[in-house]
């Protein structure tokens, strides 16, 4: 889940060109989408990491996934450089979700060796890091910028929403 949230705030920035040439904006213009994807991270890091404490991680990864996928395609359909910010901030809170809520929730799971687990997941955001400028740039070279965020919606639905049934309630 931390690797596939962490393409919220590691993918945009290898399409700036892409948006620059699109919308006839600046590198200043077009940064400042990385800038809104950041505050919602930190957002999404305080209130779904709220959510998480009160409600679980189901809950909380299944919203994290929608936001993440829901933002990435409607950011693909965005007719402004402001309605791409909006969305990619949108983004960010599900992003937030996926990385610190996700790590201190996964220490409550763990009694022995919990800074093992906890360091497993953290890396995944790491991971996430390394391979999502990669993936959005190999397919934002083959095809346009808002192929690639759909693709990337789409990925990200399909590999985060199983993943959130492991975490689903059980009775105990």
């Amino acid at each position: 889940l931390s690797t596939f949230g962490a393409v919220g705030m590691w993918g945009v920035v290898v399409i700036f060109p892409n948006l620059q040439a699109e919308f006839a904006a600046t590198r200043a213009e077009v940064s400042f989408s990385y800038t809104t994807t950041m505050l919602g991270f930190g957002v999404g890091s305080i209130v779904l990491g709220r959510l998480i404490d009160t409600r679980g991680a189901f809950l909380t990864m299944v919203l994290a996934t929608l936001l993440i996928a829901g933002g990435y395609a409607g950011a693909a359909f965005a007719p402004s450089l402001t309605v791409f910010a909006l969305l990619q901030a949108v983004i960010g809170i599900g992003a937030g979700a996926a990385f610190i809520p996700l790590v201190a929730d996964t220490s409550h799971w763990f009694a022995k060796r919990r800074a093992l687990a906890m360091a497993i997941c953290a890396c995944g955001n790491y991971i996430g890091g390394a391979a999502w400028p990669k993936i959005t740039e190999v397919v934002a070279h083959q095809y346009d910028w808002r192929t690639t965020y759909l693709v990337v919606a789409v990925v990200c639905f399909v590999g985060m929403l199983p993943a959130c049934l492991v975490l689903r309630p059980r009775s105990p």
